[in-house]
């Protein structure tokens, strides 16, 4: 097996098919554990406009990690 065909199928193996409720509440807690207040708050919007625009998921993911950046909220930027 190659060391591609084992990144692949560990990143395959992470991802689990989740319901909305389950999602919501996978984020909630992950955004708390991960001190992440700014994307807990807006990711349900971003994640609408994202639909809208048909942003591909990498995109979508750019756009949240960005908010969370840019927030004021970020006490720790430099």
């Amino acid at each position: 097996m190659s060391p591609r065909t084992t990144t692949e199928t560990r990143a395959r193996a992470a991802v689990t098919a989740l319901s909305e409720p389950a999602a919501e509440a996978a984020i909630t807690a992950a955004t708390k554990i991960l001190g992440l207040p700014t994307i807990r708050d807006e990711h349900a919007r971003i994640a609408e406009a994202a639909a809208r625009e048909r942003l591909t998921h990498k995109a979508f993911l750019a756009e949240v990690l960005t908010a969370e950046c840019e927030s004021p909220r970020v006490w720790w930027r430099v």
